[in-house]
């Protein structure tokens, strides 16, 4: 009977110990079930939040797109010559703790040795000895002090010398902060007496300071004009992957991704055309608020973008956006309640009508003199009498006379120096009334028939109204033997019909013929070259 019970008790804990091991393993899976859905939760919310923020951002980077320009006008901090100076704050000299800290002298207590004790110390015995280990303990010591003395004396030289540099560095720095503020304050000067170098530069500091979101380019060149006190400015504009190509981000389970919910295209190009329209206008806003001398009268604005031409894979510079103003018609603005673009088509402006395709429009003004080589003038009128000769002007003395002509009636005018770049001898540009620009007249100086003309060819106008032509008049004439200058109305000929010649034996040169339009001068047999067509120099004639 005993066994019998003693195998039913054990067979009972064998199976309650299998009821066990296998409650457990249930209660794991669960939790280990529990723990995944958990995690797959977390999962789930943590892309649902990372769509969310980058929904967010997408926001923002619009919210901050559409107030360009209400943002620079609230700022109310343009930049001035007083924030460009600088502060002196001298460097703390802080050297490291083991050229401060001095090292410990040596004390004689750890070199003294310890004396005989005892009886027989008492009695004398050993004070030989102790005697010689106490000389030898002074005589080590006393090198321990000298040592001693010698590190420190390294030590302070080195903090001497640290401190000395550091003082030198303090004095460098100072220096360089008062040698800037002088410059900053004789730029300042330079400035108030309208100093072209001094105001581009100021400008460029402007341009340079304003802070936009990512993706906006920072290049940009200026050209101030110190007797008008128009200055021209051209910017680099961002293209138009500023605009951010998803409206909202949204996180889809089932593929576990997050997808971009697009911007309609209508919206994506109305906003790039705003922000366009707010850069031109933020711009003229700043270089204004920035001149409080008023030395700029006037902004001539042109903004560009620097892209790949699609059709032909170049690099192209199109101009999408074109304006003037003036400061007191600029001043009337209120420019944190206007509709950009509404406000540019009240000034004097061109804008692309398809900004997103890059559809470029003709800049207002600009000064590119950059093709010619300019040179230094001279004052030809001083040395001539009431009756001048010009015929026995040199080539380079008549060029400097037409262009004091050129001045007397108006224009701007420059000598270039003798090359081949389009045989100009001189340029004009000329401010016409009813025009928002200039006109440009590259003119020349060639002999043609015995007589010495000087030609201007159609100016290119650079006003929004003038459409690119010029004045119609006539050309300078001047034959030798008379005095002066006549003008001699320049009217179209009929073209001639001439009959070929034959080559004159024993040469292949061919015989030059002046064109439709031309004068009538003897045909040259070499060297000759076809000038083009000039229109003429407005003004009065000398007698």
């Amino acid at each position: 009977m005993a066994v019998a019970g003693g195998s039913d008790e054990y067979a009972r804990e064998r199976a309650r110990q299998a009821r066990e091991r296998e409650r457990l393993r249930k209660a794991a899976d669960a939790e280990a079930k529990r723990k995944a859905r958990e995690e797959k939760a977390a999962y789930e919310a943590a892309r649902a939040q990372e769509a969310v923020d980058r929904t967010s951002v997408a926001e923002h980077d619009v919210e901050q797109l559409a107030g360009l320009l209400r943002a620079a006008v609230l700022d109310g901090r343009p930049l001035s010559f007083d924030s460009l100076r600088q502060d002196f704050v001298p460097a703390v000299f802080a050297p490291s703790k083991s050229r401060t800290k001095p090292v410990p002298l040596p004390r004689w207590g750890e070199y003294e040795p310890e004396p005989p004790r005892g009886w027989l110390g008492a009695l004398g015995f050993g004070r030989r000895s102790y005697d010689a280990e106490v000389e030898a303990a002074r005589k080590r010591f006393d090198e321990a002090l000298r040592d001693h003395a010698r590190e420190e004396h390294k030590r302070v030289g080195k903090l001497d010398a640290a401190q000395a540099r550091h003082d030198e560095r303090n004095q460098q720095e100072a220096a360089r902060i008062e040698e800037w503020n002088a410059g900053i304050e004789a730029r300042r000067a330079a400035c108030r007496d309208r100093d072209v170098e001094a105001v581009e530069w100021f400008v460029d500091q402007v341009l340079a300071a304003s802070t936009y979101p990512h993706g906006f380019p920072k290049a940009h060149q200026v050209s101030y004009q110190a007797d008008t006190g128009d200055l021209l400015v051209e910017i680099d504009l961002p293209l138009e992957d500023v605009i951010p190509a998803a409206r909202a981000y949204r996180y889809v389970k089932t593929r576990d991704e997050i997808t971009p919910v697009p911007r309609p295209e209508k919206e994506r190009h109305e906003l790039y055309a705003s922000v366009l329209a707010q850069t031109a206008l933020r711009t003229v806003h700043e270089l204004f608020a920035a001149d409080t001398d008023g030395v700029v009268r006037s902004v001539a604005l042109n903004g560009h973008v620097a892209t790949i031409d699609r059709a032909t894979g170049r690099e192209v510079h199109p101009c999408l956006i074109t304006l003037q103003a003036g400061r007191e018609e600029f001043g009337e603005l209120v420019l944190t309640q206007v509709d950009p673009q509404a406000c540019l088509k009240r000034l004097r402006s061109l804008i692309s009508p398809n900004p997103y395709e890059l559809e470029p429009v003709r800049p207002l003004v600009t000064f590119d003199l950059s093709k010619y080589r300019l040179m230094d003038s001279m004052d030809v009128v001083a040395s001539l009498d009431s009756r001048p000769v010009l015929m026995d002007l040199s080539p380079t003395e008549f060029e400097h006379l037409v262009r004091q002509l050129f001045e007397a009636i108006g224009l701007d005018s420059v000598n270039t120096r003798p090359s081949q770049d389009e045989g100009c001898g001189r340029g004009g540009d000329e401010h016409r009334p009813g025009h928002a620009g200039f006109v440009h007249h590259p003119g020349q100086t060639h002999r043609q028939g015995g007589a010495l003309r000087v030609g201007v060819r159609p100016g290119r106008c650079r006003g929004a109204q003038a459409g690119g032509q010029g004045h119609p008049g006539d050309d300078l004439v001047v034959r030798p033997g008379e005095r002066g200058v006549r003008e001699r109305p320049r009217t179209p000929r009929a073209p001639r019909r001439r009959q070929p010649r034959p080559p004159l034996q024993g040469t292949s040169r061919p015989r030059c013929h002046p064109g439709p339009g031309s004068s009538q001068a003897p045909a040259l047999t070499s060297g000759c070259r076809q000038s083009s067509p000039m229109s003429s120099v407005p003004g009065p004639s000398l007698t």
